[in-house]
């Protein structure tokens, strides 16, 4: 018994974009790769849309999506932060606890992350320690 089978309708037909989806479009670039690779953060950045900054573990499907969000940065392998609007997102590596400071307008990891300088939006200058508080 001989089976022909006709090659019409066997390749996929490729679908005609319009104006509308390539706005959808962005450029995905890594931005930071924590001290011994263990972590990552990637941005997808669009032209008409609000950016998005993403953490990921390298060796694991464990992600973090940070919506609208910049300046993402590691603290060796303690934190990364990043600023989201006027707030500080603060996520600890290891217990994956995520803290939020409103009111900053900088920061800086000191120390490879053990600890956390912020300048506040009133002139405050502000240290915390990798457990999130205030150092006197």
């Amino acid at each position: 018994m001989l089976l022909t089978c006709s090659v019409q309708g066997q390749g996929q037909l490729k679908k005609t974009l319009t104006d509308a989806e390539y706005e959808k479009w962005g450029t995905l670039s890594v931005k930071e790769l924590s001290l011994k690779g263990h972590w990552c953060s990637y941005a997808m950045n669009y032209e008409h849309q609000k950016d998005t900054l993403f953490l990921q573990r390298t060796t694991t499907k464990e992600r973090y999506v940070y919506p609208n969000a910049r300046d993402g940065r590691f603290g060796g392998e303690i934190l990364f932060a990043c600023m989201q609007g006027d707030s500080l997102q603060l996520h600890y590596l290891k217990e994956g606890k995520q803290l939020t400071l409103k009111g900053v307008s900088r920061f800086d990891l000191l120390l490879k992350g053990k600890y956390v300088g912020t300048l506040l939006s009133n002139g405050t200058l502000k240290v915390l320690n990798s457990n999130g508080v205030v150092v006197d």
